[in-house]
């Protein structure tokens, strides 16, 4: 199995969360694929598997996602290969691009095939774009330097067709899914398509998609709330008017979610650094001398435990976002004993757009 590195950016790591599930990929297949090609699925067999496939150039493809699905009345299955995009131009080689990952899907399935095995498994490629999507060339016979005369005559050496979606239109109409499926999909959708396409004017709909905040679960019982609004915080940011106008509407009910959320996220390195802090501190303590040591060593253990804490729980962050500070940076901020120094950058990794502004912003 190929090792996988973090996403190149907050875009593939929203979507990689989103379209990890059978529930929310099924939607995509509804909307996308023809009724002959949905009859002859049956989704509720949808499985994720393992991939992780390198291209020279991009590195790892840690966004993308390889789903099974069981073709009805038999025992066999076919790939559905979900390719998430998230460029700002239109890539003019699509074709090409999906071409080398499907052969690398290929290879591996030969590698570990048995040696009878002659055929190769079906797989439909899917690209989901935030950018425009008729710019973009959807077959392999688009992208061939020939003229098309010519190209009629020869025919191109094989043909690759994706199904592209551009994250545009709803899918709250979706038949089949449940109602906070739904909503989950349309808001990461919307929120991805807007980020590409500003004149999408996404303030317009804020009713609408507040409501839908209603009806995600409970940040108890899923992550589906905290997934948009860290990606919400980590695309846009807190003072953008998207974030504001949708805190501005949302029900007291969301509004309350939104601060359990954000109470999470800045007491989990509290909360770790309590409990490293007690125990470091009857270590230091009973070392010291049982009395005067466990006193001591418990309250220099618990400050001590907050400032590992925090320290990872800001490189944490800075990973989530693909916001990778240099070796140096990154012994700076676990040799930093300051626990308000750290709790300062914390705050600011939240909504930095680079690490710079993190670490060079003047201290008040």
């Amino acid at each position: 199995m190929r090792s996988c590195r973090a996403p190149r950016n907050h875009h593939d790591a929203f979507a990689r969360r989103v379209f990890s599930r059978k529930e929310t990929v099924a939607i995509l297949l509804r909307r996308l694929l023809p009724t002959p090609c949905l009859e002859l699925l049956d989704l509720t067999t949808l499985r994720l598997e393992p991939s992780a496939h390198v291209d020279p150039e991009l590195g790892t493809r840690y966004s993308d996602r390889l789903f099974s699905v069981a073709l009805r009345g038999t025992g066999r299955r076919i790939g559905i290969y979900l390719a998430l995009e998230h460029q700002s131009e239109p890539e003019a080689l699509m074709p090409w691009r999906e071409l080398v990952y499907l052969v690398d899907i290929w290879r591996e399935h030969l590698d570990e095939a048995p040696r009878s095995v002659k055929r190769l498994p079906l797989i439909v490629p899917i690209v989901l774009l935030q950018h425009r999507a008729r710019s973009t060339p959807t077959r392999f016979s688009e992208i061939l330097d020939l003229p098309s005369e010519a190209l009629a005559v020869f025919g191109p050496p094989l043909e690759l067709r994706l199904l592209v979606d551009d994250l545009s239109g709803s899918v709250l109409d979706d038949p089949d899914a449940s109602q906070p499926t739904r909503a989950f999909v349309e808001l990461a959708r919307v929120l991805l398509h807007a980020y590409a396409n500003p004149q999408a004017r996404i303030e317009q709909r804020v009713e609408e998609l507040a409501r839908l905040f209603d009806d995600l679960p409970d940040p108890n019982d899923s992550d589906d709330a905290k997934t948009i609004w860290s990606y919400i915080v980590a695309a846009y940011g807190i003072e953008s008017s998207i974030f504001q106008a949708i805190r501005d509407t949302i029900s007291p009910r969301s509004r309350e979610m939104l601060e359990m959320i954000n109470n999470q996220w800045f007491q989990d390195g509290r909360t770790q650094g309590f409990v490293d802090g007690r125990t470091q501190g009857f270590v230091d303590g009973r070392t010291q001398g049982f009395v005067d040591g466990r006193t001591q060593g418990f309250a220099d253990g618990r400050t001590q435990g907050f400032v590992e804490a925090r320290a990872r729980a800001l490189l944490d962050v800075l990973e989530s976002r693909a916001l990778r500070p240099s070796t140096a940076l990154r012994e700076r901020v676990l040799s930093t004993a300051d626990p308000q120094q750290l709790e300062r950058w914390f705050r600011r990794a939240l909504t930095a757009g680079s690490v710079d502004e993190i670490f060079r912003a003047p201290e008040p």
